[in-house]
């Protein structure tokens, strides 16, 4: 069993619900389920179901997690369809395919969940706040705030989109080292009042009362996506930053970093850790009360690496930072990787073996030059006896420089032909444009049981 299994009840209570309002302008509805779920917690459901005159059905499901998880979580599941673990993911595509050539992603938010449970059982101390710009999907940001995940913004207009879930402004950390004075304004203004920065400049934009982490540089020559040659303080620079900060009242409480995006090497945050406990030294000689440590993002999805990252970092923290009250981290990747799978269509072919699909580096495949990525594509459509040989993949775009790949060992293919890419929901959509007129992909969203 897993903790999506008691949704076959509400699916059961959603369709009496609307069968009673064809009869009936407005109805209510309220049932009450109690299901016992063993993945690290016991799931007790509350179902309310009001059915509006228009026969809009919105069911929300209260849920009472035992152990790390104290708070009732609320998951908007209409619109929604629901699989069992045994489907295949061919099963689960054919399902929305239709008549339609236009790409669409497969959503799976238990996946999501999935995630977060896990974060919890292997780093407990660390209270996760999902980086909003690997994947700004409303209804993902819902579900996390529900399930008591914190955000992780970098703009004013990822506020207003946590903002818009009813999320405490107190959950959410502005993230970003140089910031525009407006928006730092309007975090400000709307009581989100912890902040990142890495220099004297950025901190005179900031008014005195923000409660303030000094963002370092740290190693990250490990990662995917280094981030050290744009962001963090370096070590000949944090004493006059610190002083400055003591000298004009500003309030520091802690320390942030990041190791790169993707990074799969232990070792790289025990390094990292060890530097910011000598920040944390120097500015608690200088005054600051030191509550607050963030050690960023970088965590892969791949749950042998995160766990092996995962103990480095627990035995690390327990040697540097045991006395630290908070201690936070900002996943991205990690949450959200594995819950996409993208569907596009063979949409053009040319005699030497050159595909062009209605998706290309425009769109969700923008992550081929921004986060490195090397798509994996699967067939849908199997064609027998079919010969695989080195093929260009192209976008759909008038760019030459839609290039998805050009050395891809693929079977023949023909136009209609439907192709598939799973683990694809981290800085794909994220990024995508309209550039051409063409659309981003549809979205489908799923929720996987055991039954």
């Amino acid at each position: 069993m897993n903790s999506w299994d008691f949704l076959r009840d509400i699916k059961t209570a959603q369709a009496q619900a609307q069968a009673q309002a064809q009869a009936q302008a407005q109805v209510q509805v309220q049932v009450q389920v109690q299901v016992q779920v063993q993945v690290q917690v016991q799931v007790q459901v509350q179902v309310q179901v009001q059915v509006q005159v228009q026969v809009q059905v919105q069911v929300q499901v209260q849920v009472q997690l035992q152990g790390s998880i104290k708070n009732k979580i609320y998951v908007l599941i209409m619109n929604t369809s629901y699989f069992s673990n045994n489907e295949s993911i061919e099963t689960i595509i054919g399902t929305f395919i239709g008549d339609s050539e236009q790409p669409f992603y497969v959503i799976d938010l238990s996946s999501v969940s999935e995630q977060y449970a896990q974060w919890i059982k292997l780093m407990p101390r660390v209270k996760a706040h999902y980086a909003v710009k690997c994947n700004p999907d409303p209804r993902i940001i819902k579900l996390l705030g529900k399930l008591g995940c914190n955000f992780d913004c970098a703009s004013r207009n990822e506020i207003e989109l946590v903002n818009r879930s009813n999320i405490d402004p107190f959950r959410i950390i502005f993230s970003n080292p140089c910031k525009q004075k407006s928006h730092i304004d309007y975090a400000i203004r709307n009581n989100v009042k912890r902040m990142t920065f890495d220099s004297i400049p950025e901190l005179s934009k900031i008014p005195r009362n923000a409660e303030l982490l000094i963002r370092i540089h740290v190693n990250d020559d490990k990662s995917v996506c280094p981030l050290g040659t744009k962001f963090g303080a370096r070590h000949d620079e944090i004493n006059d930053i610190l002083q400055f900060a003591k000298q004009n009242g500003y309030t520091i409480i802690g320390v942030n970093f990041h190791v790169g995006s993707n990074c799969t090497d232990p070792e790289t945050y025990e390094r990292a850790l060890f530097d910011a406990r000598q920040v944390f030294n120097k500015a608690t000689v200088q005054g600051f009360n030191m509550t607050t440590l963030d050690i960023g993002g970088g965590f892969p999805s791949d749950p042998e690496k995160f766990e092996q990252i995962a103990k480095v970092v627990n035995t690390t923290i327990q040697l540097y930072f045991s006395d630290t009250p908070c201690i936070i981290a900002e996943p991205g990747r990690y949450m959200v990787e594995k819950s996409h799978t993208l569907v596009v269509s063979v949409i053009a072919v040319k005699n030497d073996r050159k595909y062009y699909i209605n998706d290309g580096v425009y769109g969700s495949f923008n992550c081929v030059h921004f986060d490195h990525a090397r798509p994996v594509f699967s067939l849908y459509t199997l064609h027998i006896g079919s010969t695989v040989s080195k093929s260009k993949l192209f976008g759909p775009t008038c760019d030459s420089m839609d290039v998805i790949g050009d050395d891809y060992m693929l079977p023949d293919l023909h136009i209609g032909d439907r192709l598939y890419v799973e683990n694809f929901g981290a800085y794909t959509c994220a990024a995508g444009s309209n550039f051409n007129g063409f659309a981003s992909p549809h979205r489908y969203y799923i929720i996987r049981t055991s039954i």
